[in-house]
């Protein structure tokens, strides 16, 4: 599993919040 990187989550960008968002789901799926 890649690991995206958790650095900026002040950062607001459409890819940003795409990839937040899709590392959240990734998380739950994990957890």
């Amino acid at each position: 599993m890649r690991r995206t990187r958790r650095q900026s989550p002040c950062t607001t960008g459409p890819r940003m919040r795409t990839e937040l968002l899709v590392a959240q789901q990734i998380v739950v799926i994990t957890s």
